[in-house]
């Protein structure tokens, strides 16, 4: 004969407080996470205005060697060493070509 007991049955589920609990932790983690990233974000985005202003740089010395002293990003688009969206960009940060 065959006793049944209460503790040889398996658990297939998560109760209400074990699932609440969780959630609970979750939003705890993202709550002191969410600032981070966006300081993270910040920090990235100015490095990669940096390095855009260097590859500016860049290609201005480049068309200053074969070309003279290019007056503005105009110069450069028209001559193939940068793109409409990249003289765009420049003018937008107002990065200024150094004379």
């Amino acid at each position: 004969m065959k006793f049944l007991s209460t503790h040889s049955k398996k658990r297939s589920a998560f109760t209400l407080i074990e699932m609440s609990l969780v959630l609970l932790i979750i939003a705890m983690l993202l709550i002191v996470m969410l600032p981070n990233l966006n300081q993270q974000k910040g920090s990235a985005q100015k490095s990669v205005d940096a390095a855009f202003a260097k590859n500016m740089e860049t290609q201005v010395m480049l068309y200053e060697s074969e070309n003279g002293q290019p007056t503005s990003w105009g110069d450069l688009q028209n001559s193939g060493y940068i793109t409409k969206e990249q003289a765009d960009k420049a003018n937008k940060m107002e990065l200024e070509i150094a004379k």
